[in-house]
């Protein structure tokens, strides 16, 4: 005799809850006897829930760690090779960002929303107009050029 759970006047049983529920409460499966998955939509969701707040502190480090490594390849990259400013080599990490050569940043961050500008970079293959700098560098540029105004 099969496992198959089958549906029965147009219902079937949750695997997890038990509850004989209306084919509709069940997301589709092609794999599936009866071409639905076994759990209803509430339990996946509440399983989804769970597995989120479990392996949240994991995934935020993951996403941290990630975010760096690109940050580096592109400062790399934007600084000759070398993980420093481009005008005067301070190569401490933490006051290293991209700078727009021909200015701009600002309205440009904000045209590209949410998404990381190191990932844009990266994902654009490396466009020219972008340069390495430290804070100090940044903000003197921005004075001396009269960025603030751009």
């Amino acid at each position: 005799m099969s496992n198959a759970i089958l549906i029965v006047d147009g219902k079937k049983p949750c695997a997890l809850c038990k509850r004989v529920l209306p084919q509709e409460q069940f997301h589709r499966c092609a794999n599936s006897a009866s071409g639905l998955k076994p759990k209803c939509k509430e339990c996946r969701k509440l399983l989804a829930q769970q597995d989120y707040q479990e392996h949240k502190t994991q995934r935020n480090a993951q996403r941290v760690e990630s975010n760096l490594l690109v940050k580096i390849e592109v400062l790399t990259h934007y600084s000759r090779d070398k993980l420093s400013c481009v005008l005067c080599g301070y190569g401490d990490i933490r006051a290293l960002s991209i700078n727009h050569i021909e200015g701009g940043g600002t309205q440009h961050r904000k045209n590209l929303g949410c998404l990381n500008l190191y990932r844009w970079l990266r994902n654009q293959d490396y466009p020219e107009g972008y340069q390495t700098l430290c804070m100090n560098c940044q903000y003197i540029k921005r004075l001396t050029q009269h960025e603030w105004r751009k």
